[in-house]
């Protein structure tokens, strides 16, 4: 993927510009579909998910639908949703994609965690499923559904927990950040400002994010299976120390999820 951006005065970065900056290369790169944030104040997880799904539109240029997992989320929430129509004079029941079924063409996907930890079984299943997978299939009560998955997943813990975490599951996050002291006040301001190279004092400012949305005639190379060929292979990409978690520590319920 070609991007072009603007050269500028190198910015120390803060707290914000960092978590813009994994932000940004999650919505990037074809590998790094997940997220963890650790020390994540819970005010925070409505503001920092309203900037990943700002710049995820901003790649996509589509529209970014939130699914929000938590302990109680069960299966058939998850790829699932009762639908009813008015026919006549009656009704018709049917059923639709659920949150996880990234099947529109239309529309990208964020997928919300606020506490890995003590996500449902079903949901961490689900992530050990879908996150880093080529395809994901699904057929439940007569319900069938095929697809190369696409959403990104913007989950949290806290680091001190990360040990009750299966390996599987926490192997998914390729991207791993340490949020503590992140501020909601003026989280989307570095989307919102102008260009300009300095401050009314004088004071350099931090460039403006790039615009990642795909650049005129750009194209992409197919295999021979008809897919995009990607054109490296990203390797995991930790941007804080962490934790490995400690298979006597080990959440016994989260052994196998997958």
């Amino acid at each position: 993927l070609r991007l072009q951006i603007e050269q500028q005065h190198p910015v120390k970065a803060g707290p914000r510009q960092r978590l813009l900056q994994v932000l940004a290369c999650s919505a990037l790169g074809p590998g790094l579909d997940g997220v963890l944030l650790f020390d994540l104040e819970p005010e925070m997880v409505a503001p920092v998910t309203d900037a990943f799904a700002r710049v995820l539109g901003l790649r996509s240029g589509r529209p970014v639908r939130r699914a929000m997992l938590g302990s109680v989320t069960g299966d058939d929430e998850l790829w699932l949703r009762p639908t009813l129509r008015h026919e006549g004079a009656g009704m018709n029941f049917s059923l639709a994609p659920g949150p996880l079924v990234d099947t529109d063409p239309e529309a990208s996907t964020l997928v919300v965690v606020p506490d890995l930890v003590r996500l449902s079984l079903p949901g961490m299943r689900a992530a050990v499923q879908l996150l880093g997978a080529d395809v994901a299939a699904v057929e439940r009560s007569g319900f069938r559904a095929r697809w190369r998955p696409r959403a990104r997943w913007l989950a949290a813990c806290r680091e001190s927990e990360v040990g009750r975490l299966s390996p599987h599951l926490l192997d998914r996050f390729p991207i791993r950040l340490n949020a503590a002291g992140l501020e909601p006040d003026h989280l989307l301001d570095l989307l919102d400002r102008p260009r300009q190279s300095h401050g009314p004092n004088g004071s350099r400012t931090p460039p403006d994010p790039p615009d990642l949305r795909p650049q005129h005639g750009e194209h992409h190379t197919l295999d021979d299976s008809g897919r995009r060929e990607q054109p490296y292979a990203p390797a995991r990409t930790e941007l804080a120390p962490h934790p490995t978690p400690s298979p006597a520590h080990q959440d016994p319920r989260t052994d196998s999820p997958g």
